[in-house]
């Protein structure tokens, strides 16, 4: 069995309770835990950077004439595009109200941990793989 820590168990507790009372009293959290606005900006930042990287990197390898990673690369977004519009993400209203309220509240919602997690964890990684295998190829 796993041993518990009750005095931590109690901070933690504490925490939250804090934290929900300074938002529902204010509105926002003034003292954020390990999260700011210029964080959150920054990585929707890296994430559109990423969906305009991932295109160059696809006409570049047309460009080339690399069909086969130019098909892997398309793929690939083919793939960001379909899982981000199973979970209703892309191209909303709410995403965009959800947003506002995440810097709003100093707090992220759950569509929008959803839209960042899901690039750093799937689309992210395999393009990382394609540009790193496609080097040795695609270089002049």
């Amino acid at each position: 069995a796993v041993p518990s820590n009750a005095e931590l168990q109690e901070s933690i507790v504490a925490e939250e309770v804090a934290l929900r009372n300074e938002l529902r009293s204010n509105g926002y959290i003034a003292r954020s835990p390990g999260f700011n606005r210029l964080f959150m900006l920054i990585e929707l930042g890296f994430f559109v950077a990423d969906i305009i990287l991932d295109c160059q990197m696809f006409w570049l390898y047309q460009d080339r004439q690399h069909y086969w990673f130019a098909a892997a690369q398309g793929f690939i977004i083919l793939r960001t595009i379909i899982d981000l519009s199973l979970n209703h993400v892309v191209c909303s209203y709410r995403l965009l109200a959800d947003i506002w309220h995440s810097f709003r509240t100093n707090l992220r919602t759950d569509s929008v941990l959803l839209l960042v997690q899901s690039e750093k964890t799937g689309e992210a990684v395999l393009s990382m793989f394609l540009q790193v295998y496609g080097l040795f190829y695609v270089t002049d």
